[in-house]
């Protein structure tokens, strides 16, 4: 029995690709730095359940909806994350997870494709492991890879016509990630898709739309998710107030230039096949027409925010893969090589030539592109947050200020930090600013722009209104530290490695 044949027989190729993905991952998620900051606000919670503390309240965030109404909107996603905990270091805890839970995704993805019995299975499954965009946001300590692996498991439920398992699926995916919104209305296209004046056609629709109600309503947050979810789907996810609001970067849009070089590769291969095939356009399936046309609107998501790539890049893959299927049913690499080379010995020898010179340059080229795309994703998590960004300044608060005293922070980004090491203290806004401005749109404005340095207020008077005489002003805000410094108001307390804190003078 061939190798080949060992590894499928006895299911290793499955052990195989997890090793694969987990070892890259691993590469690229392992040293002392978070590649986004709210990493540290997802070992908090999970810290949390791992103590049996379910938070109703959220005092830690004082000015905003939370504070009274809090809704764990990945709270699946911070239960899966407790056994992790348990090991020991929080931050390095989660930092595993993401690592496993990304090689997870990569080996449902490869069995995705096995299931649809594709004969490419291990090149589409090697494709979102060189896409650097793609890959960087799997590393990070979200969601987003437990996302694609609902994603995906409902798209295997859809085309095997098991609603029950659909139903299941919507239900888990409310309570893992705050976008599932995605799982019904892909549910709704495929029916739409399929439609054929057959009631059993949208079976699928009655039963995803019955799950996702059933997460929402069956729920340890209802009814305030409710609210929540219009809050963080419409008013942040789609509208996104980033030019006012000053919101993190991944919701600010992509370049379309840099956005089409994502997908470059996958939109001229596809180019080819679609030319080279187009007397055999009427093999395409519905299912492509379905992924094709999610490829598109995840495209156009990611071209309005960058935190989307990790669904546009996804969903072009499928898109692709599906369209090969149905183009290229019969494809062999082996088959296409000798092809070749008894087509060019026939009409002429020189060819063989011009095709080594050719090889010869993209060689260097392509090992010039596979090794950027494995080292990029580690070099952009360098370039993240140290796991000790203000934690002295967090601990020193903990140890010298009275208990829930309010901290007026500089930055809504800093607060992910102050909250992991320091919960004895209470801020003023975090994870987005919409959540401080939809609590109080005039006192955002007001703390927002005392924090930019643009205020004509008193200091004295926001600090009031923000009902504390603890300020934290971290180093990058230059202009605010100078102001602060000159004012009698203010003393300076305690000088830390990332930023200066004051105190109000009576």
């Amino acid at each position: 029995m061939h190798l080949r044949q060992i590894i499928r027989t006895r299911k290793l190729d499955y052990l195989l690709v997890f090793l694969l993905a987990f070892c890259l991952f691993a590469w690229w998620q392992f040293h002392d730095r978070m590649g986004d900051p709210d990493g540290f606000y997802h070992a908090r919670m999970a810290q949390f359940l791992a103590q049996g503390q379910l938070l109703k309240t959220f005092p830690w965030m004082n000015f905003t909806a939370w504070r009274e109404n809090f809704v764990d909107h990945h709270f699946l996603y911070h239960i899966l994350l407790v056994p992790f905990v348990w090991l020991g270091n929080g931050l390095y805890a989660v930092k595993l997870s993401a690592v496993f839970f990304p090689a997870i995704f990569i080996t449902i993805w490869y069995w995705f494709w096995r299931e649809q019995g594709n004969k490419q299975a291990l090149l589409f499954t090697l494709l979102p492991l060189l896409n650097e965009a793609l890959t960087f946001r799997l590393a990070l300590v979200k969601a987003n890879s437990l996302s694609l692996i609902f994603l995906l498991l409902v798209f295997f439920a859809l085309q095997k016509n098991k609603n029950k398992l659909l139903a299941v699926l919507c239900f888990l995916y409310v309570w893992a990630y705050g976008g599932w919104v995605i799982a019904p209305l892909a549910v709704g296209l495929w029916c739409l898709i399929f439609w054929q004046r057959k009631l059993k056609k949208i079976r699928p629709l009655f039963y995803a739309l019955a799950g996702t109600l059933l997460g929402l309503i069956i729920n340890p947050y209802f009814p305030a998710n409710l609210n929540f979810y219009w809050l963080q789907i419409v008013d942040i996810g789609l509208i996104n107030h980033v030019q006012d609001l000053n919101a993190g970067r991944e919701w600010y849009p992509y370049a379309f230039s840099t956005l089409v070089s994502i997908h470059a590769l996958y939109f001229a291969v596809l180019t080819i096949i679609l030319v080279a095939c187009r007397k055999d356009w009427c093999r395409i399936s519905r299912r492509s027409i379905f992924y094709s046309a999610l490829a598109l609107i995840g495209f156009l998501l990611a071209w309005k925010s960058m935190r989307y790539i990790e669904l546009s890049v996804p969903l072009v893959i499928l898109a692709f893969g599906s369209l090969w299927q149905d183009l290229l049913p019969n494809f062999s690499w082996s088959k296409l090589t000798n092809n070749f080379w008894q087509s060019t010995g026939k009409i002429n020898r020189r060819l063989r030539w011009y095709a080594g010179i050719i090889f010869l340059i993209l060689l260097p080229l392509a090992g010039f592109y596979l090794v950027f795309n494995l080292a990029r994703p580690r070099i952009n998590m360098l370039a993240g947050f140290p796991l000790t960004a203000y934690q002295q300044e967090a601990l020193w608060l903990a140890e010298h200020t009275p208990e829930k005293s309010i901290i007026v922070h500089s930055d809504w980004g800093e607060w992910p930090e102050l909250f992991y090491y320091n919960t004895h203290n209470h801020y003023i806004v975090g994870l987005d600013p919409t959540f401080m401005y939809r609590y109080d749109p005039q006192l955002f404005r007001q703390w927002a722009d005392f924090t930019m340095n643009k205020s004509t207020q008193d200091p004295r008077q926001i600090m009031e209104k923000l009902q504390s005489e603890y300020l934290l002003v971290s180093f990058s805000h230059a202009g605010l530290i100078k102001t602060i410094d000159q004012n009698t108001d203010f003393e300076t307390i305690f000088i830390g490695t990332r930023a200066k804190i004051y105190q109000l003078k009576n």
